[in-house]
């Protein structure tokens, strides 16, 4: 028997509870993310006025491996939060388990990406359209082992009939949740700057990526250590979410 699909405000409540409750488990995994972000910096702490061939491999070496990490977070994050919902203890082996879903998962992703670009080259609202009916490909992938197209098939089938109550969904909770996250961050940024002194404090809420890079990159780690911690906020509505449709469609 299906269930009632559930409404933006009790989805954020649930989310949020369970959030607090399995902070302590799901922020060792979205640490993982400061990494990802660090090493995508990590070239502005080596001084700009040196070999510029050795600048720029670094900046795309750091680039790449950034992107791998963080789908390698992406993967093992969703598989904690699926097994913190259904209120299973989450395996030792999830890193592991993640290194070999990392090129279906990728596919996923990038079929999924295409689809939404190739309909917003037509016009945004068809974007915008295509990109709700997939955007569950991903989870379709983790939860259910679907792969390539078939996930974006469950995840187009999974939202039929739905588009503005998911579209309505996702913007709540990515409105609530993303400015909890700002005020955190600006909080951060504040309190470190306070501390450090005026001019330091200017550079920090101000960064100048061409003037001061390395200031310009401390910046970004303090933002993404601050992201970490709230990030699993995200992920743990997309599981609801997406359990919500999965209940409403049974």
């Amino acid at each position: 028997m299906s269930k009632p699909f559930l409404g933006a405000g009790q989805l954020i409540k649930d989310t949020w509870q369970m959030f607090l409750k399995t902070w302590e488990t799901t922020v060792r995994y979205a640490a993982w993310f400061i990494l990802a972000g660090l090493l995508q910096v990590l070239y502005l702490f080596f001084p700009s006025k040196g070999d510029v061939n050795l600048y720029g491999a670094l900046s795309v070496i750091g680039w790449v491996a950034g992107i791998a990490v963080t789908v390698w977070a992406t993967i093992m994050l969703y598989q904690v939060c699926f097994a913190l919902d259904a209120k299973q203890k989450v395996s030792k082996q999830t890193p592991r388990d993640a290194i070999k879903l990392f090129w279906p998962f990728l596919l996923v992703a990038v079929l999924a990406g295409l689809a939404t670009l190739g309909a917003t080259l037509l016009l945004v609202l068809p974007g915008v359209y295509v990109g709700v009916r997939v955007g569950f490909a991903q989870l379709s992938f983790i939860d259910k082992n679907k792969r390539g197209r078939t996930a974006l098939a469950d995840s187009w089938t999974l939202t039929k009939n739905r588009f503005w109550g998911v579209l309505w969904r996702q913007i709540a909770g990515a409105v609530v949740f993303g400015a909890l996250m700002m005020i955190a961050t600006f909080a951060a940024l504040w309190l470190v700057g306070l501390v450090a002194g005026g001019g330091k404090y200017e550079a920090l809420m101000n960064p100048d990526p061409q003037g001061t890079p390395a200031v310009a990159a401390i910046f970004s780690i303090i933002a993404n250590i601050i992201q970490a911690a709230f990030i699993p906020l995200f992920f743990l509505y997309q599981v609801k979410l997406y359990k919500a449709l999965r209940g409403a469609q049974e």
